[in-house]
């Protein structure tokens, strides 16, 4: 792994300052996610996936100026849009193992997250299963097998969606509360700062 790189995993905001975000002062969540975070990471072939949240400031919300989505990889743009047939397939994977097995790994680990999601009401990052992810994501198994497996999950996360105790809805005004409440304590301490 380039030092770049340890250094930048090491500090995902001084990763998120080197890409050109506006605003990493205004940020109240930031993790490294993507296969790093489910566990299922093939060292050597991933770039580094950093997400976060910040709070716009007052003016971007209410006022007539807004920001669009920032996204920035560390793949870059060339890397990103090599060898890639339409969205989101990878002809050089499938040329590779017969068929996507990053596609693969990931509807297993959603599958497997909807279940414990649907019984236990939680997510667990790492994944438990996380060996058994990287070994199809590096072809290990058959498609067949693959197909198996995830017409099982499908099953059991049917199942277990019978069996669950979870709204059916989320409480939209819970949330909004939330999210007010989080805009107007940043808002308050930038106000704590300039005075």
């Amino acid at each position: 792994m380039p030092i770049l790189l340890e250094i930048l995993m090491a500090d995902p905001i001084l990763h998120v300052r080197e890409s050109g975000f506006e605003f990493p002062e205004r940020m109240i969540h930031l993790f490294v996610g993507g296969s790093e975070l489910h566990g299922a990471k093939v060292h050597g072939t991933d770039d580094l996936d950093i997400y976060g949240l910040y709070v716009e400031a007052p003016e971007l919300v209410l006022g007539l100026e807004s920001l669009p989505h920032f996204v920035w990889s560390t793949a870059g743009n060339d890397r990103r849009k090599k060898g890639r047939g339409k969205k989101g397939q990878r002809p050089e994977i499938e040329q590779k193992y017969g068929y996507d097995v990053k596609a693969a790994m990931h509807t297993l680990r959603l599958l497997y997250q909807c279940k414990e999601l649907l019984l236990e009401q939680r997510i667990t990052l790492p994944r438990p299963e996380r060996d058994f992810l990287i070994k199809v994501r590096t072809g290990k198994y058959s498609m067949e097998k693959v197909l198996r497996i995830a017409e099982e999950l499908f099953g059991a996360c049917e199942e277990a969606a019978k069996a669950s105790t979870l709204p059916d809805k989320v409480d939209r005004n819970v949330v909004s509360r939330l999210i007010t409440a989080a805009y107007r304590k940043m808002w308050d301490a930038s106000e704590t700062v300039l005075a």
